[in-house]
């Protein structure tokens, strides 16, 4: 079961039906460049669902991100492993920039990841192009492992998270 979890300013919750709506949007924009979108809404569907299945599989999966006040939807994180992955992968997405959410949700994910959840390590995928992820994931102590072994057919770099010597907020 995937848990809620809290920050100071947000809710990182399972995702709900009610979610895809938002996410589909963000799917079809520009914005998903990373995630080889723009994608159609059917396509967005099936990147949802893999991610609300490994919740009752696994025990992590997608989480959407609110505003505790409010609830207002601001973007997505999750913790995924499909068959193919070789090592754990936290990943997000934002519906909105600029105002720390995603920092702040990422964390959150990673100190439940490395705390309650019993992890030693994550990683993220990422677009050589996508600088600002990658930045966003150093800030949180991400290292580039460049010989590490990556998906079959991804050719991204993989940037290792560790709670080992990394203060991580609960």
């Amino acid at each position: 079961m995937i848990p809620t979890l809290h920050s100071v300013r947000l809710t990182l919750r399972p995702q709900a039906m009610a979610d895809f709506p938002d996410f589909a949007a963000f799917m079809a924009s520009p914005r998903a460049q990373f995630m080889g979108g723009p994608k159609e809404r059917s396509q967005a569907w099936g990147w949802l669902a893999p991610d609300q299945a490994q919740g009752s599989l696994l025990g992590w999966g997608g989480l959407s991100v609110t505003e505790t006040a409010g609830a207002r939807l601001v973007g997505q994180g999750n913790m995924t492993r499909p068959p193919a992955f070789p090592e754990t992968e936290i990943g997000w997405t934002a519906c909105e920039e600029g105002q720390g959410f995603l920092t702040e949700a990422v964390r959150a994910v990673i100190g439940w990841a490395f705390g309650p959840r019993g992890l030693t390590m994550l990683v993220m995928y990422a677009n050589r192009t996508d600088v600002r992820a990658i930045r966003m994931a150093e800030r949180l102590g991400a290292v580039l492992d460049a010989g590490a072994v990556t998906p079959s057919g991804i050719d991204y770099p993989d940037y290792h998270f560790t709670n080992r010597g990394q203060h991580v907020s609960h």
